[in-house]
């Protein structure tokens, strides 16, 4: 299996309040690193002085939602985003799963189709999650299972089951498929479940970023009910 890490947000216990944010706090671009906070410190300490490097204070009230945060990352639910290529499409799950605690994103791209997403929908979402890409989707699968996830793929077929009789607060793998094809067959075939959302309209189906919302929102509700957010 081969996956590729976009971002570690496991850096530890956050430091005493009032002080410098540590740099394995930070997202990462290249050579340029920032703290997203309110007031800069004059100077940054000696020890990381040099290259484009910006060091803010972090305020209590910033810090507690960074804790709260944490506290209710849903370690045992993921994402997996099959072929989805629409920048916005992408851009907007990736907002969602983040509001609702999802800690990671894994995605499969089409050949010859970056992976780009707008930070305007994602209002600094992709910051805040783990983004991975997967080269090698069947055995990537096929380790989730090893792991203990239930693979629960959305599909159009008659033998789908409501989205809200699946129990989300097992370990569970969503995936959601291409915007105009969906997924491909052999990855239904070797789903555990398959969830369908039920259209009364004259549509067959929801736009992939509003069909993830739906079921990422269902995931909550019953976790929430459950306990599995301690708030």
């Amino acid at each position: 299996m081969k996956v590729s890490g976009r971002r570690d947000l496991n850096p530890g216990p956050l430091p005493p309040q009032g002080s410098a944010l540590p740099l394995r706090y930070a997202p990462i671009y290249g050579n340029e690193i920032k703290l997203v906070s309110d007031k800069i410190l004059k100077e940054p300490p000696a020890s990381i002085q040099g290259g484009n490097i910006e060091i803010k204070i972090l305020r209590m009230s910033r810090r507690e939602k960074i804790e709260r945060a944490m506290r209710n990352r849903q370690k045992d639910l993921a994402l997996y985003l099959y072929k989805v290529s629409n920048p916005h499409n992408l851009s907007a799950i990736i907002r969602t799963a983040e509001a609702v605690g999802v800690p990671s994103i894994y995605f499969t791209m089409e050949e010859d189709v970056p992976f780009e997403i707008s930070s305007g929908v994602t209002m600094g979402a992709h910051k805040w999650v783990n983004l991975h890409e997967v080269e090698e989707p069947d055995s990537f699968l096929e380790e989730m299972k090893r792991k203990g996830f239930n693979l629960v793929a959305t599909a159009l077929r008659g033998d789908a089951i409501h989205f809200r009789n699946y129990d989300f607060t097992q370990k569970t793998l969503i995936i959601m498929g291409n915007e105009s094809r969906g997924l491909d067959e052999w990855v239904i075939e070797k789903a555990d479940y398959t969830i369908i959302i039920p259209m009364y309209g004259m549509v067959q189906s929801l736009n992939v970023s509003v069909a993830a919302a739906v079921i990422l929102y269902e995931a909550l509700r019953q976790r929430e009910e459950k306990g599995k957010y301690p708030g």
